[in-house]
């Protein structure tokens, strides 16, 4: 794949998407987004990349329209969601959808 321009606090760093190693994901339910925590070992890297979710879209969501938007999502993150399996993305858009149409309980 092409190069991915990475922003760091020291400046831009460019790595191709094989380069990057996932970490762990995180969830920002206030603002509805899924974190990728990766690292690039051969640029001595560690960051992050938000995934944004239209919840709004999936407000009556079922897990296949949770399925519908991982793909989407791995799409539209490609460089970055390589290798990561569509379920658990299914997964992560259906736990941000269910705290916010139950107004954030179930975290």
């Amino acid at each position: 794949g092409g190069a991915i321009t990475i922003r760091t606090r020291a400046g831009v760093v460019k790595c191709r998407p094989e380069e990057i190693v996932h970490k762990r994901f995180g969830l920002k339910f206030e603002c509805s987004t899924i974190i990728l925590e990766y690292s690039v070992p051969t640029r001595n890297l560690r960051a992050h990349h938000a995934v944004k979710v239209d919840l709004p879209s999936l407000a009556t969501g079922t897990a296949a329209c949770d399925a519908a938007a991982a793909e989407h999502l791995k799409q539209a993150h490609a460089p970055w969601l390589n290798g990561v399996s569509a379920q658990q993305l299914a997964e992560l858009v259906g736990r941000l959808r269910t705290a916010s149409v139950g107004g954030g309980a179930n975290r």
